[in-house]
């Protein structure tokens, strides 16, 4: 197919080259739109977090809460205060937090303090 019409004097598009520039063009411009939502997205958290927390943990958590909801507005918390170990994937919950060792490997165990801030918190408390 040609795509250019050549003479000694000028150069210029076919139509069939045209219709082609024009769907490239399209397509390239949806792909930098995609591209936008996308980088839009992820500039601010947004969506449900839902936690799991120890019913003791009541009285630590609920403090922070309003700084936490103030910072990230566009977060809907779900939070279940219990004790009972239930499986945080088919239950869909996000973050789990436990005192203890995890039974199921297919999770991922993070401290949430250093453990001399841990002793240090008992010690105070």
């Amino acid at each position: 197919m040609r795509l250019f019409q050549r003479s000694t004097r000028s150069l210029r598009l076919t139509d069939e080259s045209r219709t082609f520039h024009e769907r490239c063009k399209k397509i390239l411009d949806d792909l930098d739109d995609a591209q936008e939502i996308l980088a839009r997205s992820t500039t601010k958290p947004h969506g449900t977090l839902r936690l799991s927390v120890p019913t003791v943990a009541y009285h630590l958590l609920l403090p922070v809460l309003p700084a936490f909801m103030a910072r990230y507005p566009d977060i809907e918390l779900g939070i279940d205060f219990s004790d009972r170990f239930a499986d945080l994937i088919e239950s869909g919950i996000d973050v789990a937090i436990r005192s203890n060792d995890l039974p199921d490997s297919r999770l991922t165990a993070r401290p949430l303090l250093p453990a001399w801030a841990s002793v240090a918190c008992r010690i105070f408390q």
